[in-house]
C-alpha cells in the first residue's frame, strides 16, 4: 500500500519541524527493543507525513472520546475494514457538533442582550452574542464536565479565560497575518504548542480579531446619550452644570442653554442645559446641601441601559465623556483618564463594545510628598470618530502598520491550571461562534476523521489532513509549484480528510463563496469521479445551504454522492477511563500502547 504517484506538498503540510524532531529525539533516547523503536518513529513520521496535527497522535477512540455515541459507532464501522471503504471511495461528511467536548470554565462571564452572565447561570434558550455582533440563541447546554483538564489562557489586553485542553479557538499565527491569510481553527493544546515562534526571541504567534460591535438594542434614555457624556466627563455633581472652554460642543443644545457666569481666572464656561438638572436630580446623580464635604458619598457611573444601548447611542455616549475628559495625541493615540475604579471600567467596557480593543492601566497618583487616588487610564487607537470635537477629531488616525496591533487580541500565555467544572455550549450562530467575556473575545464549538487517518496511515495508505482555508491558501495565493503539487496530492491521496468546511467562509462575500467553491469543486469531482475517500467535517449541518457562487449546483450536486452523517448536539458519551496526560515524556511512553491498540481495535 505504500506506492504513491504524486509528491508531497510542503504548502499543505503544518507539522513544525522542530517538534517532530524533538518527538523522534525523544524516541530514540529511550531503552526499548530496536523493534518498538523503530514501530514508534514509523508511526511517528506517517502522522507527520499525513499532515495529522500533533495533539490527535495520542488520542484512541474507545478511551478519550467524549462525543456523541454515533460517531463512535460510525467510526468502529468506517475502520472495520479500511481496504473495503479505499476500493469503494466510501466518503462521509461528519456534520454538527463532533470530537471532544469544548469546554469553558463555569466562571466564565457571557455577553447577552440584557448584560453579563455567568456560564453557571445560562440556560437553553438564552441569548448571545456571535463575532459579527449579532444576537444568537443557545441551543444546547451539554453535561458539566467535573475536572476536565484545564487551562487559563491570557490575552495582551489582560483578558483571561480558562477552557479545557480541546477548546477550539478561530486565531490568526504570525504567517497568516503577514501572509493576509484567514484564520484557523485551532484548540487551547494546538495554540500551546505553537505559542511562540522565532526561537529565542518568543515572539507572540496566535490572535483573535477583535470582534464588530456588540447590536444591543436602542435604548429609550432619559438623557440625550452625548449630552450626558459631557456631563460624565466634566459636570458638576452638585449643581448639574457642564464646565467646558469648547463651546462647540454645546451647538446642538443652544437653544437650551440657560446663561450663566463666566470665570475671570478661567477659559472655561459653566454651562447650564435646561432639563439636564432634574433629570440628573431624578436619576439620584446629584448631591444635597448635606453631603458637600463627603466626596466618598456619591461618585459618577454609567448606568446599564446606557452601556447596553444601541450602537449609535454607546458612540455618542462616549463621544461625550472623551470630548470632554478625553485626549487625542498627534499619533492618533487615545486616552481617558479618571480616579474612580467603577468608572475605569464603565468605560473601558463601552469601548470594548464598540469593537476597540482597550485596557486600564493604574498609575499612582502623587502630589507633594502626598499620595493621592490611583489614576485610571484607558489608551486605544481607532479609526471610529469616538470624538466630535474637532480639534481632537482631526488628530485620529491609524497607520496600516498600526492595524494589526489595534485590531487583534494576542494570546501572550497558557498556563495550565488545577482542573475545575467546564461545559459546552451549543449555539445557532452561522459560524458557530460566540463571544466570551467583557472583552467580547469569539470562541468555538476535530476527532473522528483525524483517528481514521491514523488508522490507514499506520496500514499503509497515503493519506492527507487539511482544512478548507489551507486548500484555498494554497490553490488561490500559492506559487506554481505549490499549486501543481498541492492538486496533485489533494487529488490522489488515498484518504483525504477536508475539515472547517463551514457556512463562515461561504458568508463572508460572494468572492469568498467563489474561491472557495472553484477552490473545492474539482477536489470533490475528481476524488469522487475516481473513487477516493473523502472525510469531510463541518460545523455546519446544512452546508450546501450556503453555497450560493456559480459552483452551487455541481457542488450541490458531488455533495449528495457524500454520506451525510449529521450529528446534532445530544447527551455525551463518556467512559469512565482516566484523561491521557498530555506531557511530553508520558505521549512518548504511551506510543506503542496506542500503535499496538490501533492495530487490534
Amino acid at each position: 500500500m505504500d506506492t504513491q504517484d504524486f509528491s508531497r506538498s510542503k504548502a499543505l503540510n503544518n507539522i513544525p519541524a522542530r517538534k517532530l524532531q524533538l518527538a523522534i529525539d525523544a524516541i530514540n533516547g529511550e531503552s526499548i527493543e530496536l523493534s518498538a523503536k523503530a514501530t514508534k518513529l514509523s508511526a511517528i513520521n506517517r502522522y507527520a507525513e499525513s499532515n495529522i496535527p500533533i495533539e490527535y497522535w495520542y488520542l484512541k477512540m474507545d478511551r478519550d472520546f467524549t462525543g456523541d455515541s454515533r460517531l463512535l459507532t460510525k467510526y468502529t464501522e468506517y475502520t472495520a475494514d479500511l481496504k473495503a471503504a479505499y476500493v469503494g471511495g466510501t466518503s462521509v461528511c461528519f456534520a454538527g457538533k463532533h470530537g471532544v467536548g469544548k469546554q469553558l470554565s463555569l466562571e466564565t462571564e457571557l455577553p447577552t442582550p440584557t448584560g453579563f452572565v455567568k456560564l453557571k447561570d445560562l440556560k437553553e434558550g438564552d441569548q448571545l452574542f456571535d463575532e459579527k455582533g449579532d444576537i444568537c440563541n443557545v441551543v444546547k447546554m451539554h453535561p458539566i464536565n467535573i475536572s476536565p483538564q484545564s487551562y487559563e489562557i491570557e490575552f495582551d489586553d489582560g483578558t483571561k479565560v480558562e477552557a479545557c485542553a480541546d477548546h477550539l479557538w478561530l486565531t490568526y499565527t504570525r504567517k497568516d497575518r503577514r501572509d493576509k491569510k484567514i484564520s484557523t481553527i485551532k484548540s487551547t493544546q494546538e495554540i500551546l504548542n505553537t505559542l511562540y515562534v522565532g526561537g529565542k526571541q518568543k515572539i507572540t504567534n496566535h490572535s483573535i480579531k477583535c470582534s464588530a460591535p456588540i447590536n444591543y438594542h436602542k435604548k429609550d434614555l432619559p438623557i440625550d446619550p452625548y449630552l450626558f457624556g459631557l456631563w460624565i466627563g466634566d459636570g458638576d455633581i452638585h449643581n448639574g452644570t457642564i464646565e467646558s472652554a469648547d463651546l462647540e460642543i454645546f451647538s446642538r443644545y443652544k437653544h437650551h442653554i440657560i446663561p450663566s457666569s463666566i470665570r475671570n481666572e478661567s477659559k472655561s464656561v459653566a454651562v447650564r442645559v435646561d432639563g439636564l438638572y432634574s433629570s440628573l436630580r431624578k436619576l439620584n446623580f446629584l448631591k444635597n446641601k448635606k453631603c458637600r464635604n463627603n466626596f466618598d458619598y456619591l461618585e459618577k457611573y454609567i448606568p446599564d441601559e446606557y452601556l447596553y444601548s444601541s450602537f449609535d447611542q454607546r458612540l455618542s455616549l462616549l463621544q461625550g465623556i472623551l470630548d470632554t475628559d478625553g485626549s487625542c495625541a498627534k499619533d492618533g493615540g487615545i486616552e481617558y483618564c479618571t480616579v474612580i475604579p467603577k468608572l475605569a471600567e464603565q468605560v473601558c467596557q463601552l469601548v470594548k463594545s464598540l469593537g476597540i480593543k482597550t485596557k486600564i492601566k493604574i498609575n499612582e497618583s502623587w502630589l507633594y510628598n502626598k499620595q493621592h487616588k490611583n489614576r485610571y487610564r484607558i489608551t486605544f487607537s481607532t479609526k471610529l470618530q469616538v470624538f466630535r470635537l474637532k480639534r481632537k477629531l482631526t488628530n485620529i488616525r491609524l497607520e496600516k502598520n498600526q492595524l494589526t496591533r489595534t485590531e487583534h487580541r494576542f494570546i501572550i500565555n497558557i498556563k495550565e491550571i488545577l482542573p475545575k467544572p467546564m461545559r459546552c455550549i451549543t449555539v445557532d450562530s452561522p459560524s458557530h461562534l460566540f463571544l466570551i467575556t467583557r472583552s467580547f473575545i469569539a470562541t468555538h464549538n476535530t476527532m473522528v476523521s483525524t483517528c481514521i487517518l491514523k488508522r490507514a496511515s499506520l496500514k499503509g495508505f497515503s493519506c492527507l489532513y487539511t482544512t478548507a482555508s489551507d486548500i484555498v491558501n494554497v490553490l488561490i495565493q500559492g506559487n506554481n509549484d505549490d499549486k501543481y503539487l498541492a492538486k496533485r496530492e489533494l487529488a490522489m491521496v488515498d484518504f483525504l480528510a477536508i475539515d472547517e468546511l463551514d457556512i463562515r467562509f461561504f458568508n463572508q462575500s460572494e468572492l469568498s463563496n467563489e474561491l472557495f467553491g472553484r477552490s473545492l469543486e474539482p477536489i470533490l469531482r475528481s476524488r469522487l469521479q475516481n473513487k477516493l475517500p473523502i472525510l469531510i467535517g463541518t460545523n455546519s449541518p446544512n452546508i450546501k445551504e450556503s453555497f450560493a457562487s456559480m459552483f452551487k449546483a455541481s457542488l450541490d450536486s458531488l455533495m449528495s454522492k457524500i454520506e451525510d452523517f449529521s450529528v446534532m448536539p445530544g447527551k455525551d458519551f463518556r467512559k469512565e477511563k482516566p484523561s491521557m496526560t498530555l506531557a511530553r515524556g508520558t505521549i512518548i511512553n504511551t506510543l506503542p500502547e496506542i500503535i499496538k491498540g490501533t492495530e487490534n481495535e
